[in-house]
């Protein structure tokens, strides 16, 4: 891993702790969308390897609904 998925990786950390803390809705589409072994988008969810193509925004509708439901 490099410093910007550490970074990435730490930063939404803090966002969830903080929602969790302030009971603030949180949409956790990193876990849904990151590979635990190397912290890049997972194979198939971007073209880029940074913003989400069609299957990875498939992924982050599964995530939204239910807690806008």
């Amino acid at each position: 891993m490099n410093q910007i998925t550490e970074k990435i990786a730490h930063l939404n950390a803090r966002i969830r702790k903080y929602a969790k803390e302030h009971q603030i809705l949180y949409a956790d589409y990193y876990s849904a969308l990151v590979s635990p072994k190397d912290r890049s988008l997972k194979e198939g969810h971007s073209v880029d390897g940074v913003h989400p193509n069609a299957q990875g925004y498939a992924v982050m509708e599964k995530v939204i609904l239910p807690l806008l439901k």
